[in-house]
């Protein structure tokens, strides 16, 4: 996708739903189109990613499923 106008851009992501699960890697990935900086990569291989599951245990032995990013 060519790089839209910085006007053009806010004024797409203004609109965008609030789903942040939803827009925030295209969000990310046109961002870092317009600031001309590599994009994060989808996997861990990498050392810059989006973002992956992990677990915190709890004391009572229940886990916590949350996402970290990189």
């Amino acid at each position: 996708m060519p790089k839209r106008a910085i006007a053009e851009f806010i004024h797409h992501w203004s609109a965008a739903s609030p789903s942040e699960r939803a827009s925030s890697q295209p969000f990310l990935r046109e961002l870092c189109d317009q600031l001309d900086v590599p994009a994060p990569e989808s996997h861990l291989a990498n050392s810059y990613f989006f973002e992956f599951s992990v677990f915190e245990d709890n004391a009572d032995l229940t886990a916590i499923r949350g996402r970290a990013y990189g």
